[in-house]
């Protein structure tokens, strides 16, 4: 699997959206509608995306960052995200290897002005 972002913030690239514990991509500053581009090594049918940023574990850091809102993938079909840290299942109408997440809109953070997403997983 890889992955590349319009843009990234600081170290917290791309390639910590697949299963990185404690991070995730966070694009960079004022980016907040930016895109992520992840291949397979196989066709998936759906993803499951968790958004959001917890750059620390151990505190309640996660309404810090904005969240993905709405976004686009590559076939073109439109998604709304709920505004919550819980692992979301997006389904595919037809199985797709390379998936492009352009994002729309965002839930604004309450302290930054870049876009997290922590974790991104086939299905």
């Amino acid at each position: 699997m890889k992955a590349l972002a319009s843009s990234q913030y600081k170290n917290f690239g791309p390639e910590f959206l697949f299963g990185s514990t404690t991070h995730g991509w966070l694009s960079d500053l004022n980016d907040l509608n930016g895109w992520v581009e992840v291949s397979f090594d196989f066709p998936v049918s759906g993803l499951t995306i968790e958004s959001g940023f917890h750059e620390f574990p151990d505190r309640e850091d996660w309404g810090w960052h904005a969240r993905p809102e709405r976004i686009r993938l590559s076939d073109g079909v439109e998604i709304v995200l709920e505004d919550t840290d819980v692992t979301q299942t997006i389904s595919f109408q037809a199985p797709m290897q390379t998936v492009r997440i352009d994002i729309l809109s965002v839930y604004p953070g309450s302290k930054f002005n870049v876009v997290g997403i922590k974790r991104i997983s086939p299905i």
